[in-house]
């Protein structure tokens, strides 16, 4: 939801503005914060004049300061500022009074301002993570949601160098490799971060100097959550007992290994590049080769996964080291078929040639979705029905050469007997028990160790369509047909042409030709 205001006043009242006008010019000369920020701003690319800015503003201190100094920025950079906040309906009443406080802000600035509200709790048990998690994504999903309804180029958020301090202690309690280490980046996409590069102590005395209202957090205050414990317990005993700048000190630290971070993550782009044999953005899954991830170090391998998560657009703080060596575990034991299930619905698998990394549930059984076939009732194109793929089906001349059928990849045109193929037939998906008759064979087997034998990939076995008539396999599209279909010499005319289209086929498998 987005409200206008319009134009800008000096509302004394609220306390939200400077109780003076002030002179652009001479504030941007100061040494303090703004000049600071200022400084940040130009040396680190984060904002161009004339940007268009979602201002991402709770209500704390932290967020208020941002605002303020974005605006006193703004006559010089012409920025063009958009107001946004997120109620998490985490804490009753004081939540909603931060969201009105929040508004009654755009509206003495005169911007525009963006609202809306979600269900965390429930969206946190829905998903299995963590209430602080669930709070991030749908708070970063409705700046998102803005960034586009707005037309704007950024998103600003109000992190500090304390949170920066804090955020890298919390990876080092929790575990965290470089990746984690490098800390919160200065920008990330669209995501910029103007005060990271202040204290939260210097935020404080920015707003008392303006005397800026704000709100105050309850759960800041919390000992339940380490985030809390780190930023009241661990970090003031650390500059008491340790080093009096240690937040300094973390940032420095943090900026080296985001240096070193930016190189190894070139290296993993290249690795990456070089390991992906496929990817599906419709059906969100990454195919990795396996032979040429093996050939990688430890540590570059499991920034490749890593890459591929994000690729899917599924990566976050919950996904760790352990789960990236999970995913390790799978490229160097040899065991096609394992599986693993990573958080926020990330599975994994390894076929004969690839580790399969998808952002969907594992593919359905074979038997699921029963009755999801089709009839078909004579030559033509056929949908299938479970997937974005057709299957044609054409008549063939007397002269018309039987090309592709000794083709040695998948999937590939099938020629089968018009005499064994009567009409109707079943297109369908393959069920349990189901038993098939290859092309040249004797006696029947179980498809499942038909496809096993010519090592189709797991996760395609219960995709690729199975024509019946009778309860009778006679096609497994795309891979074989049955001994019924055989073509008799000299009844070549009498032939149909089988052809799967737009199937996701991706490497690996053998073909016996005819």
């Amino acid at each position: 939801m987005k409200v206008r205001f319009g134009p800008w006043l000096f509302f004394q009242a609220r306390g939200c503005l400077p109780k003076q006008p002030v002179r652009h010019e001479g504030l941007l000369n100061d040494k303090g914060i703004i000049s600071t920020v200022e400084r940040h701003i130009s040396e680190k690319g984060l904002i161009l004049p004339g940007d268009r800015i979602v201002v991402a503003v709770s209500g704390g201190p932290d967020s208020v300061c941002l605002l303020h100094v974005l605006h006193l920025l703004s006559s010089q950079w012409d920025l063009d500022l958009k107001v946004a906040h997120f109620e998490h309906g985490l804490r009753g009443q004081e939540s909603l009074d931060d969201m009105r406080f929040v508004e009654g802000l755009a509206r003495d600035y005169g911007l525009e301002f963006f609202k809306d509200h979600a269900d965390v709790r429930g969206y946190s048990l829905a998903k299995g993570i963590c209430l602080q998690e669930a709070a991030r994504l749908l708070r970063y999903r409705f700046l998102e949601r803005v960034l586009d309804d707005s037309g704007a180029a950024l998103i600003a958020t109000a992190h500090t160098a304390s949170d920066q301090a804090e955020e890298v202690l919390l990876r080092l309690l929790r575990g965290a490799g470089l990746p984690g280490l490098s800390g919160i980046p200065w920008k990330r996409g669209a995501i910029v971060r103007p005060l990271l590069g202040v204290t939260r102590d210097e935020v404080m005395g920015h707003v008392a100097s303006f005397g800026l209202r704000y709100r105050l957090d309850s759960s800041n205050d919390n000992p339940k959550y380490m985030r809390n414990r780190v930023r009241k317990e661990l970090v003031p005993f650390l500059e008491e007992r340790f080093n009096p700048n240690i937040v300094g000190t973390i940032n420095r630290t943090a900026a080296l290994l985001a240096e070193e971070q930016e190189i190894l993550d070139g290296m993993a782009a290249e690795a990456y590049r070089h390991c992906l044999d496929d990817i599906s953005t419709t059906s969100g899954q990454v195919a990795l080769n396996l032979d040429r991830l093996a050939a990688c170090l430890p540590v570059t391998r499991r920034r490749v996964y890593r890459r591929a998560i994000e690729e899917l657009g599924m990566f976050g703080g919950d996904i760790g080291y352990r789960h990236l060596d999970a995913l390790d575990h799978l490229v160097v034991q040899p065991v096609p078929g394992k599986r693993c299930i990573l958080p926020r619905g990330v599975s994994a698998y390894r076929d004969y040639h690839h580790l399969v990394i998808s952002s969907t549930p594992f593919e359905a059984g074979p038997g699921d979705e029963a009755g999801r076939s089709t009839l078909i009732t004579g030559a033509g194109s056929w949908k299938i029905p479970w997937m974005d793929a057709q299957l044609d089906i054409i008549p063939l001349s007397s002269q018309a050469p039987l090309s592709g059928q000794g083709s040695s990849g998948y999937p590939r045109r099938l020629f089968i007997a018009r005499d064994s193929a009567r009409f109707p037939l079943i297109l369908r998906r393959r069920r349990p028990g189901d038993r098939f008759l290859p092309f040249g064979a004797k006696v029947s087997m179980r498809l499942k160790r038909f496809m096993i034998n010519r090592k189709i990939p797991r996760d395609l076995r219960n995709r690729l369509p199975v024509i019946e008539r009778d309860g009778q396999i006679l096609v497994l599209a795309g891979v074989e047909v049955s001994e019924a279909c055989r073509i008799r010499p000299g009844r070549y005319g009498s032939a149909y042409c089988l052809e799967l289209k737009g199937f996701p086929w991706r490497g690996g498998g053998r073909a016996n030709g005819h």
